[in-house]
């Protein structure tokens, strides 16, 4: 396709390309400064008198210079005419931004318009120094953390003064604790200071409130609970809560199997011979 052109004797304004081709403004906003680069350099710039002579009104001709004062295509300074003492604005329009603001360390090309937005410029060692300090704080913070969160071995000591504890419950309070862990289910501070209420909710005789706490220890209790009957009665006595059944020996197990058949063929026979 061939492009006709005419001569340019008159009528015709020469304008730079840069705004033209800088692709982070509008088609409408190129199409505005190209107009205003056009006019005589004494001509009085408003937002009214630029649209008087174009199509669109006031408030696209205001959103369109906002663009361009935000690019730096145009200053807008507001003055007092010395005249008259009223406020005005003056306009500088230019066909190159001058004062685009580009990151630290960017040098965008001479004469050549930016085609897209210049890139940023970003100091790596800053960013790691402040990731390092960033870990650092969170290690510091969960360390704090730490070192403030009693265990409920720990707490027991405290809790021996507060509720008048003796050698004897505290030892037994120490193996629950002990329990729970092996039960991968450790107590905490404030279940451990439930459970120390509801013992003496349970009892407030020494000797049964140790005889509640082993039970739960020798079952795997997660709580404590009120004794069974039969250790009531019996005269609960204090197991080792690591004592096992012993396994029947293997010669006994024998015996009696044998003398279960024998047991079953004699009964048999009476059956057959009664027949």
């Amino acid at each position: 396709m061939a492009i006709i052109r005419n001569f340019k004797n008159h009528g015709y304004t020469t304008l730079s390309n840069y705004h033209l081709r800088d692709k982070r403004i509008s088609l409408k906003a190129k199409g505005l400064l190209s107009l205003m680069l056009s006019l005589p350099d004494d001509w009085r710039y408003s937002v009214k008198g630029l649209a008087s002579i174009v199509k669109e009104g006031t408030e696209s001709i205001e959103t369109t210079i906002k663009e361009l004062k935000a690019f730096g295509y145009i200053e807008v300074t507001k003055v007092r005419n010395p005249e008259n003492g009223l406020f005005e604005y003056v306009y500088d329009v230019y066909e190159t931004p001058e004062k685009i603001k580009y990151p630290e360390g960017y040098n965008p090309p001479l004469d050549v318009p930016p085609l897209e937005t210049p890139p940023l410029i970003i100091n790596k060692d800053k960013q790691n120094t402040e990731k390092q300090n960033t870990e650092i704080i969170k290690e510091k913070s969960r360390k704090k953390e730490k070192s403030t969160k009693l265990s409920a071995l720990e707490a027991l000591e405290g809790f021996k003064e507060e509720f008048n504890l003796s050698e004897e419950l505290t030892e037994a309070f120490k193996d629950f604790i002990e329990m729970r862990k092996e039960i991968k289910d450790p107590i905490t501070v404030n279940g451990l200071k439930r459970a120390i209420n509801s013992l003496f909710k349970l009892s407030a005789d020494p000797g049964e409130q140790l005889e509640i706490i082993n039970q739960s220890i020798i079952a795997g209790y997660k709580g404590l609970f009120p004794l069974k009957t039969n250790q009531r009665q019996g005269g609960y006595q204090q197991p080792n809560r690591y004592d096992r059944p012993a396994e029947p020996a293997e010669d006994d197990v024998i015996e009696r199997l044998k003398a279960k058949y024998k047991a079953e063929e004699e009964a048999k026979k009476r059956a057959e011979g009664g027949l």
